[in-house]
């Protein structure tokens, strides 16, 4: 059910962009020969480069064929990705490095135009850190960006904030845009209500009223209509579809009613509580270190200082000593310098950890060298 609801978070958010440019692409992705990996799950997840962030998730429960396609509407224009994928070879439902499970990463540089990537099975592994599911509350905080539509050329802004409660599954928000429908004045949609995951495998989100309609999320994919029937008098009535990750979603949609028009809106979420402070240290240290937690033992925070000599994905999970997934933390690539991940002894819903002993793997990946990987016993007293 989790799932579902970071689904939920992404979506209304609504808010996006960093970038001026709106130009959006589809990625292709065709996969071939993949007949090693019948019946296995199949992950996939696209990555912005010059950000370290998540941009576009699928997951495939069990592959039924060794040839098949998958379209993600995930591209901005100028930007690059990783593409990393994985097949769960020894069946444990998670991500191992290989040669445990089989992964891959393919690149795409300076995205200009709707793209397809071909890929067929080979035994060139790379161990792309997969960092499993993603906690609901990172969806939490500010959100920034744009909308066009595409009819009659106009464009404006959109910000807000969104505040996620993963316990309730309860979502409030607030977003401004200016020249929505051709009024100056600043437009505010203001929101807060529950997801309703009764409708299976696809979760179905219900606008507070005056909208009706249910916005529909599975599996990194949007869609569905929404309607205000009052609206500037006669109505509106949008339907929509993309696709989303953690830090973005591009959707296009259909205006009719009042107005009939198309547009696009690619959203973005830069300031993902990632557990990494800003630097702690203004240097560049000579050798790359991940130190002991502190204080340790702890409660109810304590702190792992990392030292990277150059720029290096950073990633962290948490376990309890049964080796089950606590908490995990990708704040992707950071700059040469020193930083401090804190860890608030709860999990990835939310909820406290009962005291007693932890294991963190904190794994630091350069680009062209060997990761380097510590693994810190924390002692949290309650």
């Amino acid at each position: 059910m989790r799932k579902w609801i970071r689904a939920f978070m992404l979506f209304l958010m609504a808010a996006v962009l960093s970038a001026e440019a709106l130009a959006q692409y589809t990625l292709t992705l065709d996969f071939q020969n993949m007949n090693p990996h019948l019946n296995q799950k199949f992950e996939l997840r696209v990555v912005n480069k010059n950000t370290g962030l998540e941009v576009g998730r699928h997951t495939i429960d069990s592959l039924s064929t060794a040839n098949f396609t998958m379209n993600m509407l995930v591209l901005v224009e100028g930007e690059s990705y990783w593409i990393d994928f994985y097949a769960d070879l020894n069946g444990n439902g998670q991500y191992d490095a290989p040669s445990t499970d089989h992964a891959w990463r393919m690149e795409l540089n300076n995205a200009k135009s709707d793209t397809t990537l071909v890929f067929s099975h080979n035994v060139m592994f790379t161990d792309i850190q997969w960092p499993g599911d993603i906690d609901p509350y990172q969806f939490s905080g500010t959100w920034s960006g744009n909308w066009k539509n595409l009819t009659f050329q106009t464009t404006g802004p959109i910000a807000g904030t969104v505040t996620v409660d993963p316990d309730s599954m309860k979502i409030s928000g607030e977003f401004k845009t200016t020249g929505a429908f051709g009024n100056p004045d600043t437009t505010v949609f203001a929101f807060e209500g529950k997801a309703d995951t009764t409708s299976g495998d696809t979760l179905k989100v219900q606008l507070p009223a005056p909208w009706t309609g249910t916005i529909n999320l599975f599996n990194g994919t949007i869609s569905g209509t929404i309607t205000d029937p009052n609206l500037f008098g006669t109505g509106l009535s949008m339907t929509f579809t993309g696709n989303f990750g953690l830090a973005q979603t591009i959707f296009r949609y259909q205006m009719s009613g009042t107005f009939q028009a198309d547009g696009i809106v690619v959203m973005g979420h830069r300031d993902i509580p990632t557990g990494i402070a800003s630097p702690v240290v203004e240097s560049r240290p000579e050798s790359f270190a991940i130190l002991q937690n502190y204080p340790n033992p702890f409660n109810p925070e304590t702190r792992i200082r990392i030292q990277l000599k150059q720029s290096a994905r950073v990633s962290v999970q948490i376990y309890d000593l049964q080796g089950r997934l606590v908490r995990q933390y990708e704040p992707g690539s950071l700059k040469a310098g020193v930083y401090e991940i804190p860890w608030d002894a709860r999990d990835s819903r939310g909820l406290a950890v009962p005291g007693g002993m932890y294991l963190a793997k904190v794994t630091l990946a350069p680009e062209g060298q060997n990761p380097i990987t510590r693994t810190l016993k924390m002692l949290l007293l309650k």
